[in-house]
């Protein structure tokens, strides 16, 4: 038979082993979403640096088409030196991110790819402001294929692979929140559930709370016999029935001889086991109407309603016999 005692401990059980696991999951999900977002940011920053470094090449284009119409102004020379930094410095930041991302090392050919365009490229725009204006014209024509070369060949497809790299990212987070959205109903359904199931059954928990309570404050802890405080109680209620029904009870009184002599031979652990072993005769022995006291130490009571003297002392021999001729066992050590 279960316990209330096994019940509460298997209900807190369930209870701890749920909040637990919702929150190994929220703890996962949680660290999943930490990666997710800071691989979005890194992806946003890789997407905001080959943009950087498309406008950079392109400004480098406009400033030497700029330097070429103006016959030569030194002001869009500088711009092009400015242009042609940026460009560098963009195009070492997009070598470094793929060279230290291990789940982006397929775009490191396309990255190795512009990094030769851009030297020739570079090289070509640099003979615009070197040579004549037909010369060059025709440098800024080829650095114009260049740059449209590496717009389709290279920026492009790093620049979709990244937006569906993001687009992936964006599904993940949003399946993460579904999964959390998902154990959040599933924890507060629980709740819902345990609350309604306490409401209902609070009621029982406490009455047995309270009878087993009750039970321990007028049982004796050793024998498991009533103690000798529940006595009193038991002798004024049946005193007062018997009176008002004119019936009559018995009482038995008994101890046991020498148990003093026999907890100095073999010790309390076995007097305790000899108390308990006795007391498991007098409730085999005695009807469930009647009640079985401990009422001190090695002395017994037991009360009988409804009892006549002659059959009191007929119990009283009865018990006396099968003590006598019980085989008691004792501890191994004493």
């Amino acid at each position: 038979m279960i316990t209330i005692n096994t019940k509460l401990r298997l209900s807190v059980s369930i209870l701890l082993v749920t909040m637990f696991f919702s929150y190994w999951v929220y703890w996962k999900n949680i660290t999943t979403l930490h990666d997710t977002s800071f691989e979005a940011f890194g992806v946003a920053d890789y997407m905001h640096t080959t943009e950087s470094f498309h406008s950079s090449i392109h400004a480098m284009l406009i400033a030497a088409s700029n330097y070429l119409n103006s016959d030569g102004n030194p002001v869009f020379l500088k711009n092009y030196e400015a242009h042609s930094v940026d460009a560098r410095k963009s195009l070492n930041e997009l070598k470094n991110v793929t060279i230290n991302s291990m789940s982006d090392q397929s775009s490191k050919p396309l990255i190795e790819s512009i990094e030769g365009k851009v030297l020739t490229f570079q090289a070509t725009l640099e003979d615009v402001f070197q040579e004549d204006k037909e010369v060059a014209t025709k440098k800024v024509k080829k650095a114009q294929k260049l740059f449209d070369t590496i717009f389709h060949d290279n920026y492009l497809p790093l620049h979709k692979k990244h937006q569906m790299h993001n687009s992936t990212l964006q599904e993940n987070a949003h399946t993460i929140w579904e999964n959390m959205t998902i154990l959040f109903l599933v924890q507060l359904a629980f709740v819902i559930i345990v609350g309604g199931l306490v409401v209902i059954y609070i009621d029982r928990f406490v009455l047995k709370v309270y009878s087993l309570t009750e039970q321990m404050t007028i049982r004796d802890p050793l024998t498991g016999l009533y103690n000798r405080r529940h006595l009193e109680q038991v002798l004024v209620a049946e005193h007062s029935r018997a009176k008002r029904y004119n019936k009559s009870f018995a009482v038995i009184m008994a101890d046991l001889d020498d148990f003093k002599k026999f907890n100095d031979t073999y010790g309390h652990q076995n007097g305790d086991k000899l108390l308990k072993d006795v007391a498991g005769l007098f409730l085999l022995e005695t009807r469930k109407s009647d009640k079985v006291f401990r009422y001190g130490g090695e002395e017994f009571l037991v009360f009988l309603p409804e009892s006549t003297m002659d059959s009191a002392c007929m119990l009283a021999e009865k018990l006396r016999a099968v003590i006598e001729g019980h085989f008691f066992t004792l501890r191994n050590k004493f």
